[in-house]
């Protein structure tokens, strides 16, 4: 059986940019989707916020925490489209 495996970006960002903003709603659409559902620019990211909210009690989604979590696991600019990791977190 072979995977099938179409990124779509937009969804991903949105999908990102949603569980950031309402992490409260993660228990509901969290095993929806797994690391591999994502771009490889997008996956480091949803880690994170999956670590994050996974810890009891769940640890905080702000965009300071997010990308400092990030740059502590070797992600920088050259692995977001060439955008630093605080500011691409933030466009979310």
């Amino acid at each position: 059986m072979s995977s099938y495996q179409a990124f779509n970006p937009e969804i991903e960002s949105h999908y990102l940019a949603s569980l950031i903003q309402h992490p409260q709603h993660y228990g509901d659409v969290g095993a929806l989707v797994t690391e591999r559902d994502f771009s490889p620019v997008h996956r480091p990211i949803y880690s994170v916020i999956r670590q994050q909210l996974e810890t009891t009690p769940p640890g905080p989604t702000t965009t300071v925490i997010l990308a400092d979590k990030l740059k502590a696991y070797g992600v920088d600019a050259s692995k977001l489209a060439g955008v630093e990791p605080y500011d691409y977190i933030w466009a979310l």
